[in-house]
């Protein structure tokens, strides 16, 4: 995605609030505390479409799982399947 996000020291938010914030429109932004990685900034849309990534590839991981339980022949209800996939 980035391999190399632009960087601000912690130091720097209070009086950069302006630009840090507009700067969320193009990329993350990691701060940095002593030159090491302290936290990573990013748009909430952004935010909510890598939350909404995340859960679609946890339901494809759940929904691997179930069809190898089913070949070892543990089969489900189409209820069962859809409680088991919601991680019910």
């Amino acid at each position: 995605m980035y391999a190399a996000m632009p960087t601000l020291p912690v130091s720097d938010l209070r009086n950069k609030q302006a630009e840090t914030i507009a700067q969320l429109d193009k990329s993350p932004l990691l701060l940095t505390r002593d030159g090491r990685g302290a936290g990573v900034l990013v748009h909430p849309d952004q935010w909510n479409q890598i939350m909404q990534e995340m859960a679609r590839l946890q339901r494809m991981i759940r929904a691997d799982q179930i069809l190898a339980e089913m070949k070892a022949g543990n089969y489900l209800t189409q209820e069962e399947f859809d409680k088991s996939l919601a991680g019910e």
